[in-house]
């Protein structure tokens, strides 16, 4: 009877003893996944921080480019007498100019630079307010009359005309009547020809009609264009839309 009870308690200290290893054990792993989930949401939140710094900087650095090119431009032009002032490009141009390289050269970053370039344009006023813009109630029912949206290009917000980038890109070579046409936008120069000043260009959201808002001679217009173009060459007509034509 002794023996018995004697081995009876050997089994409880056994059974205690592997309860308490088995907790240990519970409690230890359990503590491993918990630190392993902290790691990793920590290394998230450093990648993450990475990230944004990275950005951050990438923004400082186009920034920093873009202002230096128009404070060059700036000191290049107070250095000229003043009849000669008016000839050169202009400060916002210089931004513009050396955007469109930033962009060949990063095109990773071409939607940064664009915003980038946006953001130093409006602190320059040279931003057209669209809600305001004197376009802006002619292409609203213009586009209620078409059905469909239209978007305002910038040299800051390029859109797509059959896949060419408008304002710049395109409007290089476009022809009126057979004649080329060149465009003043934003105080610099696009193309070769007859001169028109660009007051506002639109192209609808399917990229396939393209609107100019000119003037001529003291003389307002909407040129028009939704045709493919061909070998970069664009040919436009005069608009006769009702709408349009009360510009």
């Amino acid at each position: 009877m002794k023996r018995f009870f004697i081995l009876i308690a050997v089994l409880l200290v056994f059974l205690l003893y592997a309860c308490n290893f088995e907790k240990t054990n519970f409690t230890s792993n359990n503590d491993s996944s918990t630190s392993s989930t902290f790691r990793n949401i920590d290394q998230a939140q450093t990648n993450s921080e990475e990230s944004d710094i990275t950005y951050s900087q990438s923004e400082s650095y186009y920034r920093s480019i873009l202002i230096q090119s128009r404070d060059e431009q700036r000191h290049y032009i107070e250095s000229l007498p003043q009849e000669q002032q008016q000839s050169v490009q202009t400060t916002f141009s210089a931004m513009v100019k050396k955007a469109e390289e930033l962009k060949q050269e990063f095109s990773s970053d071409k939607e940064l630079i664009e915003m980038v370039l946006h953001d130093l344009l409006e602190e320059e006023g040279q931003v057209k307010d669209f809600s305001t813009s004197e376009t802006s109630d002619l292409i609203e029912s213009y586009a209620n009359k078409k059905n469909i949206r239209y978007l305002q290009g910038t040299p800051a917000t390029q859109q797509k005309y059959y896949g060419y980038s408008v304002p710049d890109e395109l409007l290089k070579s476009v022809f009126l009547n057979g004649n080329p046409i060149s465009f003043q936008f934003y105080g610099y120069v696009i193309g070769e020809g007859e001169l028109y000043i660009l007051n506002d260009c639109y192209v609808n959201e399917a990229g396939t009609e393209l609107i100019l808002f000119v003037e001529r001679n003291g003389r307002k217009y909407v040129l028009e264009s939704n045709k493919s173009p061909n070998n970069q060459k664009i040919d436009v007509f005069f608009s006769q839309d009702e709408i349009l034509t009360s510009y």
